[in-house]
């Protein structure tokens, strides 16, 4: 009698359908625009093909890796399917289109008893009130049963159409098979529905104490939540291609206005530089939110507030602008928000405030501080040979309306000529006080100090010369 028993269950194990398990995402690198996904899953499966899991919409058959753990079966390759013709998003379908018709049938009644209100309301007009009410109450509380009715459907219709919606950013993952076995599947796959990108939080104090937390901001829109997941990040792009750069003469010659189109070819196929964090614990990860997670902090004391002035921008203003050593380790470029003991003050990013080993951080105008540009001279001349000479001299003018003094570090640029025809001379005895120094390019430098509720002024002069039937490209409104 056992044996029979034993027997009958035997066979409906072998006729009941075994249903494969869901492919879980075990391991995730992570791009800033995109992701290489680590999944695995253990499925029963038969000579054919055999349907393991879902992956994102977005993955090619060509991207995806598999290894196959099977003790008789050999697989032969894998396959990509459509969602829309799984028996899964076909029974939601249904499962829509019963619950509409069931909320259809429902409005219709609800319309029937607000025709009869309507109707009651025009027949008992000067009868007996009391009738009314008590036919008005026992159908208004039909109208409330039917209307709660609704709301519930339409809360199950929005359910089951996110699901559906959900399912849309997958496809069915089916792999060939010569035997049926119990395998155990590792698949890889890249996917753009994942993507991490740096964020930085600056925050400082008046006594230069100053802390930089860099932040992995993780989205992944993959359809299925991540749970306990290994993540690495990196800077790097999902493909590489790591040659060197030829190395070619670097010849100059006369430019052609032919070349302009033809564009700037370089030789590198893709960078390689990079690198990459590791999330230490496994996370969980749900599709569709934004994660933060903190990678690293670093922290300064008695960090350096400086003051610059840029003369060549407008509007004029001295910013006070936050000096702190860079960190040795790289930084990958990110939106930086600052903070000053709590209060938000702006944003800016890591890349623009790289300079020279350095973060110089600007933290906005200074309002104590005013700045105005003035014109002293501006001459056109006439020579002799047909030549036109510009003359020209304005003045910067700083005050300070703090209680104590400023040094205010000001840019400052003069005119390069990039035409043997125009010469451009700067008269150093007449720029008082002098720059500390003056790049090929013009752009010079001062460190001046102003006393506190007193102004300091920079007198610049300069002259250009060029033939008479030139025009050039110089306008003193650039400069006033």
């Amino acid at each position: 009698m056992l044996v029979r028993i034993l027997l009958v269950v035997y066979i409906l194990m072998l006729t009941i359908p075994l249903k494969a398990a869901e492919l879980g995402v075990e391991e995730a690198l992570l791009y800033t625009d995109g992701a290489t996904l680590i999944a695995k899953s253990i499925a029963y499966v038969h000579e054919g093909r055999n349907f393991i899991g879902f992956v994102p919409s977005d993955v090619e058959k060509n991207s995806i890796s598999i290894a196959a753990n099977c003790d008789k079966a050999h697989i032969l390759g894998v396959d990509l399917g459509n969602i829309k013709k799984t028996d899964k998003y076909r029974k939601i379908q249904r499962e829509i289109e019963e619950l509409k018709r069931q909320k259809g049938a429902l409005l219709d009644k609800l319309r029937f008893y607000e025709a009869l209100v309507s109707s009651l309301e025009r027949s008992y007009r000067g009868a007996n009130i009391a009738v009314f009410e008590k036919r008005f109450e026992m159908l208004s509380a039909k109208m409330q049963t039917l209307k709660s009715k609704v709301a519930d459907l339409d809360r199950e219709i929005k359910k089951k159409e996110k699901h559906l919606k959900s399912l849309e950013k997958k496809q069915p993952l089916y792999v060939w098979a010569t035997a049926e076995d119990e395998c155990e599947f590792t698949i890889g796959y890249r996917t753009r529905f994942a993507r991490w990108k740096p964020r930085y939080l600056l925050s400082f104090s008046e006594n230069g104490n100053v802390t930089l937390t860099l932040f992995a901001e993780i989205r992944q829109d993959t359809g299925e939540d991540w749970k306990g997941v290994s993540v690495t990040l990196s800077s790097s792009p999902p493909t590489r291609y790591l040659f060197l750069p030829q190395i070619k003469p670097f010849y100059i010659g006369e430019l052609k206005t032919r070349a302009l189109t033809a564009g700037v070819r370089f030789n590198v196929e893709k960078r390689i530089t990079g690198f990459s964090y590791s999330i230490p614990t496994q996370v969980d990860i749900s599709s569709g939110q934004r994660h933060l997670f903190i990678l690293k902090r670093y922290q300064w004391s008695n960090a350096q507030f400086e003051k610059e002035l840029f003369a060549f921008h407008k509007p004029l203003a001295v910013y006070t602008v936050l000096s702190i050593s860079r960190p040795k380790e790289p930084l990958p470029d990110g939106e930086v928000e600052v903070v000053e003991d709590n209060f938000f003050i702006g944003r800016t990013r890591l890349g623009s405030i790289e300079e020279e080993g350095r973060l110089i951080v600007p933290l906005g105008a200074d309002q104590d501080l005013k700045v105005s540009k003035k014109l002293l001279e501006y001459k056109v001349k006439e020579k002799w040979n047909e030549e036109r000479v510009i003359e020209v001299a304005y003045a910067i003018r700083i005050y300070n309306g703090k209680d104590e003094g400023v040094n205010v570090k000001v840019v400052d640029t003069f005119p390069v000529s990039t035409d043997a025809r125009i010469k451009v001379k700067w008269n150093m005895d007449e720029i008082v006080p002098q720059p500390y120094t003056i790049t090929k390019d013009g752009i010079a430098y001062w460190n001046v100090s102003v006393a506190p509720s007193q102004a300091k002024e920079i007198v610049v002069r300069y002259s250009i010369t060029y033939p008479g039937d030139m025009i050039i490209n110089f306008d003193m409104s650039d400069i006033i």
